[in-house]
């Protein structure tokens, strides 16, 4: 099966604020073949497959992350927030739906427990 994927994306931080935008996508190619016997097809994306086989799968998110207070004796507090979009191209028999779109939105509050890491020894 032919197939391949990358994620790409940029990130900073300002202060205390941390935007962050990704970029990803997916795909498998439709390789067909036939079965032992010779009579059934196997593989990826032929006529009569099932709906959930996937050309290819592409995201883009974007968000943020802050902190919004800190202190080694009592933690910190952070927010998350972000916005994440998916396309699907799909490889399915003939009258079924080509592609699919969803919006997904999301939001995080975290209490950091109060402390440092521990340290390594060597």
């Amino acid at each position: 099966m032919h197939s391949g994927s990358t994620v790409s994306g940029n990130e900073m931080k300002i202060k205390h604020f941390a935007p962050y935008i990704y970029c990803g996508r997916t795909f498998v190619g439709g390789d067909i073949a036939l079965d032992a016997n010779g009579k059934s097809l196997i593989g990826y994306g032929y006529t009569g497959s099932a709906n959930s086989q996937n050309g290819a799968v592409q995201e883009i998110t974007g968000g943020w992350s802050h902190a919004i207070c800190r202190d080694p004796k009592y933690g910190g507090l952070q927010e998350f927030g972000g916005h994440a979009y998916f396309f699907r191209n799909s490889l399915v028999a003939p009258g079924s739906p080509k592609n699919a779109h969803e919006d997904a939105a999301f939001f995080d509050l975290r209490y950091v427990l109060p402390g440092t890491a521990p340290t390594v020894e060597y």
